[in-house]
């Protein structure tokens, strides 16, 4: 009922995902994760010839800054000025030849060491916000379960998931921390430049 929808649990086929906006802060979110998972475990019904399957579970941030943070014009200045990712280009692509960066995608992935069937990815390109042109990070950790995770009572103990949300969190958090440079970050935070 809030006038910006959120937070938002949704419930659509094979999918149960629980969304935050600005309002995020992680011991909130992980505490609507577990209780909006217990309540929607406790209303599937018991099924005696059916099991529930669990394949994958994903913990994603999507965080957008405008596109003249830090000063920065285009794409490739906002990667190389905001971010401690560097990017260069061939010569070609800073000729003549070819005018400036329209539209650019920068993605990673990486197997998170210590899980099973876990990677955890990156991706930052150019998007509009809200009629913005931004800058959009998106980062993830997903694990895939090579064989479903079932269990005949549907309503299996959400030990598993608090643990997991949080190792999951313990990936992103730090990767966001060093990823963005710290005139970014107070940006990102609210806090005045100096």
């Amino acid at each position: 009922s809030e006038a910006d929808g959120f937070p938002l649990l949704q419930l659509g086929p094979g999918i149960f995902a629980v969304n935050e906006s600005s309002a995020y802060t992680w011991v909130k979110y992980k505490k609507l994760c577990l209780e909006g998972l217990k309540g929607f475990l406790s209303s599937y019904p018991k099924l005696t010839k059916s099991t529930f399957e669990f394949t994958q579970l994903e913990l994603k941030y999507i965080d957008a800054f405008k596109a003249h943070t830090g000063n920065a014009s285009d794409y490739l200045e906002f990667l190389n000025s905001s971010t401690n990712l560097s990017l260069a280009l061939p010569e070609f692509l800073r000729s003549r030849a070819v005018g400036s960066i329209q539209n650019g995608q920068v993605a990673m992935t990486y197997p998170v060491s210590g899980a099973k069937d876990t990677l955890f990815s990156f991706s930052l390109g150019r998007a509009a916000v809200s009629g913005v042109q931004s800058i959009v990070l998106e980062t993830k950790v997903i694990t895939t379960f090579a064989q479903p995770s079932t269990t005949r009572d549907a309503r299996p103990d959400t030990k598993y998931f608090d643990v997991w949300l949080e190792q999951a969190h313990e990936v992103i958090s730090p990767f966001f921390k060093s990823f963005v440079k710290p005139s970014l970050m107070s940006e990102f935070r609210g806090e005045p430049s100096e």
